[in-house]
């Protein structure tokens, strides 16, 4: 499926953002279960690699050992896409504002505010495969509401996240998302609206640790965008 919708080479670096966030956010949760010395991820091109591969292995191994402390060595593969996946010529839908959403109450307020400040909106939803009681809701939420208001909630395909306790990477696995679809639609800004501990949760006493999307994740993110080829844009 992820392949299906951003597989067009005009977004290659959209794909590879997916399969990069895809790959640490599964890391992080193998390493409940067993060691991982090494991963071992994808990099798509239509014929000519336009990205710094060892810049993309220091950053990605930098936020493991920073986020996971955990030593893990990466390797990015490159692979050319099939001729199948070349894209069908025509206009191209431009966008300027994507807002992360998530169907939680804070997320849900927070797209309806960004409505009314940004008039050109696109929400993004990101749909764990076992998560069917969640994408139910977000479906009914954009049929009974959104619609109304004029928002779109794009759902991107992303692993299943199954019982295991909180994912510190699963923000950068959504954040991530948001920019493979703001590449896509050409857009300039990526609205963040929800707190809590997947994307930001402030410190309640002077000695908490907060290891959220905005002081970590999110300089990390940007650093990663020009590897990727990602358009300028702000979050």
């Amino acid at each position: 499926m992820v392949l299906s919708q951003f597989g067009a080479p005009s977004n290659v670096s959209g794909l590879n953002a997916i399969v990069i966030g895809s790959a640490v956010f599964e890391t992080e949760q193998a390493l409940r279960e067993r060691r991982i010395r090494r991963i071992a991820i994808p990099i798509y091109h239509s014929g000519k690699l336009a990205c710094d591969l060892a810049e993309l292995q220091r950053l990605i191994h930098e936020l493991l050992v920073f986020t996971l402390v955990e030593d893990i060595e990466v390797i990015l593969k490159p692979t050319k896409m099939q001729p199948s996946r070349l894209e069908i010529s025509g206009v191209r839908q431009t966008v300027p504002t994507i807002c992360l959403f998530s169907g939680g109450t804070d997320s849900y307020s927070g797209i309806l505010l960004a409505r009314e400040v940004f008039s050109d909106l696109k929400g993004v939803f990101c749909a764990h495969a076992d998560q069917s009681r969640i994408i139910h809701i977000v479906t009914t939420l954009q049929k009974r509401v959104l619609n109304k208001r004029r928002v779109e909630i794009i759902k991107v395909p992303v692993p299943r996240i199954e019982a295991r306790g909180y994912a510190q990477l699963r923000g950068f696995l959504y954040l991530l998302a948001a920019t493979a679809v703001a590449q896509e639609l050409d857009s300039q800004r990526i609205v963040v609206t929800e707190c809590g501990p997947t994307m930001y949760q402030p410190r309640f006493s002077p000695l908490d640790s907060i290891t959220d999307l905005p002081p970590i994740i999110s300089p990390g993110i940007m650093r990663l965008s020009p590897g990727l080829g990602f358009r300028t844009w702000s979050l």
